[in-house]
């Protein structure tokens, strides 16, 4: 055995002070001295008095830690020995064998509306919940304390817990508050060390030190919270090793026994990839690492994790579900989607018709939208006209405005529309509006387009979420040429405002436009979007009642979260009967 190896399996999975942790491949003792080993006695003692404190109310802050396991014995007693709930966050403890009414799904996600947004998975984790607790779901959210929540003036009220656990041979400590929204507790892992920086992902280089500390305090908090979930929901891959660290730190643990997870992949090209010799920092078994784990070309994959370890693979619709099972899609997970098939599944996303409602919108200049069957659109060109006014764009109501609202990276596709918007600017009777930010690159296309056409094209190089709700308000057509696209809440938000999407056929784009609401293409190049964009135009120029039935055809389009979420309720019932 090498050092390497040696050095592994003592720092392989979960002890407490308060709270019990098993591990499911402890062989030997991790502790390194004898002391210890008497110490974690101690602890075991000092767990039952506090915990029989708990059965009234909890006064103190308490603090738990994760770390370094002993012997597979020793782990049962402890899980045995964890009686009366802790009463933290006000919730009714479920015991075993208790009748259970409700499915409790813990979503564990990097980003979740309204509290931190950096992508679509924020729509997905702030909405999605919502939809299952109508749905007689209970569910709770778990997410880093990012600095930019304290901002936003939610009440955050501090739950008391305090949970440790080692990231490589340090101790890293996070406290715990909570933000109630809805109905649904938010809770947040406040660790200013990891959390508290300007960016929420950023390139740090601790990002894996970041994310896999996040996964290990979130599994401890459920047990301090006593939430014993039916279901854990992992998204992405800064979630990844959170199925990884179920099996190989609490296997043993009855808390866990009947949990089940599920990993949600909403952009597969974005994987947690990190050197070998970070591996020590996860605390895991060398079995681990291989290519048959989390291994992928001499590096640790986080998105591979999730995929082989958790017990359900969902992605974000049925198309993207098939797509990332080829080559062209699949970023080198291809052969590990199609050996995990039996388990993947793609639900299509919704968004949020409280929030996206042109006859609410408190961002819009004007409202409108449908009563009934009858489209009332006054307020549509009112908000066109008067973004016009704001943004220094000449034109009218006949000309056509085209919009973006996008991250500028490749994936996106600006590289092959910036070219064609050039185009169709010179041509003239079209303007066109572009929000985002990105890649250098993309960025200074967008600023050189703006110097060529001052009246005529703005590259707008922010995320400014009132911005974007006026376009979508204002905009005629939403331009989405992306190079594969998981699901897209762009065209569903843009259909429900009566904006027409123009859009490359794939992913969830092929799911959810037709050629009824919108307009799809097939290759990314720049013949056929210029032809695509020149028969949309065509009929909003030359056909107004064929652009009209578009247009209410897109607004009845139904995207709302009902119909996905009791798809998702359906993946986890047949993981529960399993």
């Amino acid at each position: 055995m090498t050092e390497r190896k040696k050095k592994s399996k003592k720092s392989g999975a979960v002890d407490t002070k308060k709270s019990s942790t098993a591990s499911g491949r402890a062989k030997k003792s991790v502790t390194k001295k004898n002391s210890v080993s008497k110490s974690s006695k101690a602890k075991t003692n000092k767990a039952q008095k506090t915990s029989n404190r708990a059965k009234g109310r909890v006064k103190k802050t308490t603090t738990s830690k994760t770390g370094s396991s002993t012997l597979k014995e020793k782990a049962k007693k402890v899980a045995r020995n964890k009686k009366g709930p802790n009463k933290d966050n006000g919730r009714k403890a479920t015991r075993k064998g208790s009748a259970r009414k409700k499915i409790r799904v813990a979503f564990v996600s990097p980003e979740a509306m309204p509290l931190v947004k950096v992508g679509g998975l924020a729509d997905v984790v702030g909405s999605l919940p919502k939809a299952l607790l109508q749905l007689g779901v209970d569910p709770i959210v778990i997410l880093p304390a990012y600095r930019d929540i304290y901002s936003k003036g939610y009440t955050v009220s501090d739950t008391g817990i305090k949970i440790s656990s080692p990231v490589g041979a340090n101790w890293i400590e996070a406290s715990i508050k909570k933000i109630e929204l809805g109905g649904i507790d938010y809770y947040l892992v406040d660790c200013p060390v990891f959390f508290d920086r300007d960016e929420v992902y950023g390139n740090y280089e601790d990002n894996l030190e970041r994310f896999s500390f996040f996964s290990k305090i979130a599994l401890e908090l459920l047990k301090r919270i006593d939430f014993r979930a039916d279901i854990i929901h992992t998204n992405d891959w800064q979630t990844g090793l959170l199925p990884v660290f179920k099996q190989a730190f609490y296997s043993e643990d009855e808390f866990f026994e009947n949990t089940k997870t599920v990993f949600s992949i909403h952009n597969l090209a974005y994987q947690g990839l990190f050197p070998v010799d970070k591996f020590y920092i996860l605390g895991l078994d060398w079995s681990y690492f291989t290519y048959q784990g989390i291994e992928f070309y001499g590096k640790i994959n986080c998105m591979k994790a999730g995929i082989i370890y958790s017990d359900s693979v969902l992605t974000v619709s049925p198309t993207y579900a098939k797509e990332i099972q080829m080559p062209e899609y699949g970023y080198g997970l291809d052969g590990v989607l199609r050996a995990n098939r039996h388990k993947l599944n793609g639900i299509l996303n919704g968004i949020d018709y409280d929030y996206w409602n042109p006859w609410r919108d408190e961002f819009i200049y004007q409202h409108y939208g449908m009563k009934g069957s009858r489209m009332h659109l006054k307020g549509k060109v009112v908000n066109k006209l008067k973004l016009f006014e704001d943004l220094g764009i000449e034109g009218n109501n006949n000309t056509a405005l085209i919009i973006m609202i996008s991250r500028l990276v490749e994936q996106k596709g600006i590289d092959v529309a910036v070219p064609v918007i050039e185009t169709l600017l010179r041509r003239g009777g079209v303007v066109c509006v572009i929000l985002g930010r990105g890649d250098r690159h993309y960025e200074r296309m967008l600023e050189e387009l703006s110097v060529q056409h001052p009246k005529l094209f703005k590259g707008i190089l922010e995320f400014n979420e009132p911005l974007a709700h006026r376009l979508y308000a204002a905009g005629d057509m939403i331009l989405i040429p992306s190079r594969f696209e998981p699901c897209g809440l762009s065209q569903m938000i843009g259909m429900r405002y009566g904006t027409i999407p123009v859009a490359r056929k794939t992913g969830g784009l092929a799911d959810t436009i037709s050629s009824d609401s919108g307009f799809l293409f097939d290759r990314l190049d720049y013949n056929d979007l210029l032809s695509i964009l020149d028969t949309a135009l065509e009929e909003f120029l030359e056909r107004p009642r064929d652009w009209q039935k578009k247009v209410k055809a897109a607004m009845t389009s139904d995207f709302s979260w009902g119909s996905s979420a009791r798809h998702y309720i359906k993946v986890y019932k047949d993981l529960l009967k399993g």
